[in-house]
């Protein structure tokens, strides 16, 4: 099987299926395959960490695909609109997911001046790992 990096970071962007869940898929996955491609960038995984486990723990072949980002904020981004779209978070949990997605968007830097719109008038974001 392709080795590949599981970052804590990204893998801990949403919480864990339930117990249920995870189970429910686990049976789909042994039973018909992993349908669905591990979304990797860099070697590093940011879509897939569940069918991941399971296939690994399973010997069950999976099929990966590449995604091309410019930054890890951008990787981290791309997880968060990808994820929030798919499951039934609390209000609290996407308020979370908001406010990971505001940081990351706010460290990209598009342009010569070195601000974007996250910059106040006169002000150069300096990014000190808030």
């Amino acid at each position: 099987m392709q080795e590949i990096i599981v970052d804590e970071e990204f893998r801990g962007v949403l919480p864990a299926l339930n117990k249920e869940i995870y189970k429910q898929l686990e049976e789909s996955i042994i039973k018909n395959g992993c349908r669905d491609a591990l979304v990797i960038w860099n070697g590093i995984l940011i879509d897939g960490y569940n069918r991941y486990k399971i296939c690994t723990e399973h010997d069950v072949p999976f099929q990966t695909v590449e995604k091309a980002f410019d930054s890890r904020e951008e990787a981290l981004i791309w997880i968060i609109t990808n994820q929030v779209s798919r499951r039934n978070l609390l209000p609290i949990q996407l308020s979370y997911c908001r406010g990971l997605h505001y940081h990351a968007d706010r460290k990209l830097v598009k342009n010569e001046s070195g601000k974007n719109q996250y910059t106040e008038p006169g002000e150069v974001y300096r990014h000190n790992d808030d």
